[in-house]
């Protein structure tokens, strides 16, 4: 199953009075249709349209107005009326991608027009799904509050002045109150909507620095607390142009939509703060108050009215991201908003080689795949590119790490097992992690520099893993504890002078001994002076040493064999 995310947004830039008294039950407006676009044709942006009014004497409109609210591609998207009705025009604003159909017509006409009006587009490579508005009501309905909204004209008024009269106001029933942007979608409104500085019903004036709205159900929510660099608390909403709120003469303590002329670049709707009447007398500049935005909706026993619906068109389109894979057995997992998913070699290639989100196949390096989102025989126009990267796995040895064992002759010794990363990863060890673990799951893992094993011939298991592209490998590792009698050998040496039973000893001088009847291959691989040391092959001493217990002292030999220890 797809699910299709939509939101929808309806701006339109109107400038009236609403009537305070008027509590008269709206018409209201119920739509179907959620298509899949095919690019052959024109689309119908619903499959029916009803509207319906309590009044049953009330059966005409004089406007509706339909706007793409989401996903709008200026200069490619367009909603024509497909339908000629004498009582009814259609006029197209790109701009705001509003389409105004225009009475007066019955209800029925209306109806008819709806199902008439037809998407189209220039896009090839789709984005995003295409969200349409369809209002029988002179207020803008933003479908994720539920909440109607007017842009108000009225150059010069105060922000307390615009919150009385936003508060005076009333729309079938639903309350009026200075605009409360607690969204990015509010926000995108009320901007595209605004026709300069509009007033919205925030203020730091209680307390300097700490904004809060103080008009509507938020009264007395704090969205934001600081100026330039300031924060939004608990996760709030604030849309500040850039440089404020900057406090600036030290009185600026009610916000506004910043004119577009002074917004930062990607801020067109943003807010400003500004003193009370605004500081400015001159209608020309861009800080002069111009009008105010009032909100209906959102208290607790204020009537349901549905002069708005909303449908969409679903562009077909994949998601497809660059995958990395460790071997050539890949296992490939696209999304769509489309019933399936043709895979294509080239941007160009007329054969299909599969079908559907998940595709099993075999590779031998980087792959570039081409998709095309299909929805019964229709499908995307341009086809996404899909990267598959193909990275080697380490290559290892399984091998045997020969230790002699310790003084207790019971084949359990200790093993330094990081002195075998090179042997299990040829030697290469830059940009590998070698990881040793008693398990086959690899769950238990060996973190002591010096492990000594369960049993002869026991078995550990090693991760070897790529840092730069996460690719492992596993090896076997058997640890071999050697029991082998070796040679003794013993050494004489003149005192000194001083007669104290300290000398230097020459100890390779004792090689001849240690090595009688041995294999060739067995050679002195160090000397010691603790049995231990001489097992882990850590601090050896010097061939030329002198003992440093007197008269009598014993050292270590260690005996190696195919470069394990022997003896």
């Amino acid at each position: 199953m797809h699910q299709v995310k939509l939101l929808f947004i309806l701006i339109v830039s109107l400038c009236f009075v609403v009537d305070a008294n008027s509590q008269n039950l709206p018409p209201e407006i119920t739509v179907t249709g959620e298509q899949i676009y095919c690019y052959e044709a024109p689309i119908p942006i619903v499959t029916s349209a009803t509207i319906t009014d309590p009044d049953v004497t009330d059966n005409t409109l004089d406007e509706i107005y339909i706007q793409i609210s989401e996903g709008y591609s200026l200069g490619n998207d367009t909603l024509t009326l497909g339908v000629v009705n004498p009582n009814i025009t259609a006029s197209w604003s790109i701009t705001e991608a509003l389409l105004t159909l225009t009475g007066p017509a019955t209800f029925a006409e209306f109806e008819t027009a709806i199902e008439n009006v037809f998407f189209e587009t220039t896009q090839t490579a789709f984005t995003s799904d295409r969200s349409f508005s369809i209002n029988l009501g002179n207020a803008n309905f933003l479908p994720s509050t539920g909440h109607y909204y007017f842009y108000v004209a009225d150059l010069g008024i105060t922000w307390a002045q615009a919150r009385d009269a936003a508060a005076a106001q009333t729309y079938f029933g639903l309350q009026g109150y200075l605009a409360t942007l607690t969204s990015q979608e509010e926000a995108q409104l009320a901007g595209e909507q605004s026709a300069g500085t509009g007033w919205i019903g925030a203020s730091d004036q209680e307390v300097e620095g700490t904004w809060k709205w103080v008009t509507g159900p938020e009264a007395g929510i704090v969205f934001y607390i600081g100026a330039v660099n300031g924060s939004a608390p608990n996760g709030e909403f604030s849309f500040w142009n850039c440089g404020e709120p900057n406090n600036f003469g030290g009185n600026e303590d009610y916000a506004h939509i910043t004119d577009q002329s002074v917004a930062c670049p990607g801020r067109i709707g943003s807010w400003n703060d500004l003193p009370i009447n605004s500081g400015e007398s001159d209608p020309n500049n861009p800080y002069y108050p111009k009008g105010y935005i009032v909100e209906f909706g959102g208290f607790p026993g204020e009537p349901e009215i549905n002069l708005s619906a909303s449908s969409a068109v679903i562009m077909p389109r994949v998601e497809a991201e660059e995958q990395q894979f460790c071997g050539n057995e890949v296992e490939l997992t696209v999304s769509a908003n489309t019933s399936n998913v043709l895979w294509y070699e080239s941007p160009s290639s007329a054969t299909v080689i599969h079908s559907g989100f998940n595709y099993t196949t075999t590779l031998s390096g980087t792959t570039t795949f081409w998709l095309e989102a299909e929805e019964n025989g229709c499908g995307s126009i341009t086809r996404s590119p899909l990267t598959v990267f193909v990275n080697d796995n380490p290559s290892v040895n399984d091998i045997t790490i020969t230790q002699c064992d310790d003084e207790v002759i019971d084949g359990i010794t200790t093993f330094v097992l990081s002195d075998s990363d090179d042997a299990i990863i040829n030697g290469n060890s830059i940009n590998f992690q070698v990881q040793y673990f008693i398990d086959d799951t690899l769950n238990l893992e060996i973190v002591t520099p010096a492990y000594t094993n369960q049993f002869n011939n026991q078995l550990i298991y090693v991760r070897v893993t790529n840092t730069t592209t996460g690719c492992s490998s596993v090896s076997e590792v058997t640890l071999f504890v050697k029991i082998t009698s070796a040679n003794s050998a013993v050494l004489n040496a003149c005192d000194s002078l001083n007669e104290d039973g300290f000398t230097v000893f020459n100890l390779m001088d004792s090689n001849d001994q240690l090595l009688n009847g041995l294999a060739t291959d067995v050679q002195v691989g160090g000397y010691y002076e603790s049995y231990n040391d001489a097992i882990l092959d850590v601090n050896a001493i010097a061939p030329n040493y002198t003992n440093d217990l007197p008269y009598n002292q014993t050292v270590y030999a260690r005996l190696e064999q195919n470069l394990g220890c022997y003896a």
